[in-house]
């Protein structure tokens, strides 16, 4: 993106992703990270645009909600880590670094092309 300066998260980043939009393993890959992290002590968080659903974030995905409302990869991601769903993910990085405890590390568990860059 011609312009946008990259945000650069106060927390460690984790990205995963390919060029691929689907299919590539990423969310296995993300869960099996978060679960490393878990292991080692962090409190990992992910961040999801949530594809196939409404909403826009960021937003903590909460219990309750549906697919049609934060994708069924936030679902998904959900029972393993705090997920947030944020179409602009400089803000759900903002969003992560105010939770409470905060998250050690957050990670995104897709990546592609066209995604704005946010650094470490």
């Amino acid at each position: 993106m011609a312009g946008v300066a990259p945000y650069r998260s106060r927390l460690p980043v984790i990205c995963i992703g390919n060029f691929t939009a689907g299919g590539g393993g990423k969310t296995p890959t993300a869960i099996a990270v978060a679960k490393v992290l878990k292991e080692a002590g962090e409190r990992p968080c992910f961040l999801t645009r949530g594809y196939g659903g409404k909403t826009q974030g960021p937003v903590l995905a909460a219990k309750g909600q549906s697919a049609a409302e934060v994708g069924d990869e936030t679902l998904l991601l959900a029972v393993h880590a705090p997920t947030v769903v944020a179409a602009d993910r400089a803000a759900g990085a903002k969003l992560i670094e105010g939770t409470t405890p905060p998250s050690s590390s957050w990670m995104t568990a897709s990546r592609t092309r066209s995604s704005p860059r946010i650094s470490a």
